[in-house]
């Protein structure tokens, strides 16, 4: 690790000390998901994964609270308009980011109340069950919850799915990359006996996401045309998983067709020049709201 993210993810989870506290203190039900957590599940170690922000996954009825908890750690949320700040609440997955400076870092959190996208139209998967699916981490001497491997690949396949779907994401960010795909994969390969095929299927078709699952393990094996994860892909195939690998969008509204391949995609730091053709008044609006939230 570059010694230089080592002190900025050690100052990272040095300044959540005091919330982790407060949350066991409080029975507060939550776990950290992505970046150093992940790093040590599909690479064997934190720092693996380069990441600037802090991502928990909480209960939407425990929101007051944990304002509360990080309004007490000298966190802050960003500032935005009254009618961009009920347009999250109503139609993202998180709250608006708090943020806290320490030393030299802008500590960014980012708190996660659904691992679907606000945009989703069917039944949603309980966020209440699906994070007992835990375990305890220690991260940088600091001890953390996060979720089991299958349950943090299906966490990473949803929103890996968003990503590569958001109109908003694609237009403003590098959101297919290479390394997103890597997780993944290492993800899988690296807990083999805790993500077998047939526990990830099953799951996937408990909470209904067997689409997005094969879409997202499709491309991942685009990349690495692995006998293993060939496996994993075949088994979650589905006629409605097949129809929306040449799509994007998230709502029903807004599907489009990619006028490229996947090849041309991947990587590409101008995404918005493949598909600004193809969107209209309400999806500029949209992208220009959230670009202004969480921009």
């Amino acid at each position: 690790m570059n010694d230089l993210y080592l002190l900025r993810s050690k100052l990272l989870y040095k300044s959540i000390e005091g919330v982790i506290e407060e949350f066991e203190t409080q029975d507060i039900q939550y776990v950290i998901i992505k970046g150093e957590p992940l790093s040590v599940l599909a690479y064997g170690r934190s720092g693996k994964r380069i990441s600037s922000d802090i991502d928990i996954l909480v209960t939407k009825s425990n929101l007051n609270k944990i304002n509360k908890i990080l309004n007490n750690n000298g966190f802050k949320q960003k500032k935005v308009s009254r009618e961009e700040e009920l347009i999250t609440n109503l139609y993202s997955h998180q709250v608006l980011p708090y943020t806290k400076r320490i030393s030299f870092v802008e500590v960014w959190i980012d708190i996660n109340f659904d691992i679907l996208w606000g945009e989703y139209e069917d039944k949603r998967i309980d966020v209440s069950e699906f994070i007992k699916n835990k375990f305890q981490m220690e991260i940088h001497n600091i001890k953390i919850n996060t979720l089991k491997p299958l349950y943090a690949l299906i966490q990473l396949i949803l929103h890996h799915y968003k990503d590569m779907n958001s109109i908003y994401m694609l237009s403003t960010h590098n959101s297919i990359k290479s390394d997103m795909f890597k997780d993944i994969y290492y993800l899988i390969i690296n807990n083999l006996e805790h993500v077998n095929v047939e526990s990830l299927y099953n799951k996937c078709l408990e909470y209904d996401i067997l689409k997005y699952a094969y879409y997202v393990l499709y491309y991942t094996n685009c990349i690495y045309d692995n006998e293993i994860l060939s496996i994993y892909v075949d088994r979650l195939e589905t006629e409605s998983g097949k129809k929306i690998l040449n799509n994007y969008g998230l709502s029903s509204d807004e599907i489009k067709v990619w006028r490229c391949d996947f090849k041309i995609r991947l990587n590409n730091n101008n995404i918005h020049y493949l598909i600004k053709q193809d969107l209209n008044e309400q999806d500029f609006k949209k992208i220009d709201v959230n670009h202004k939230i969480f921009g």
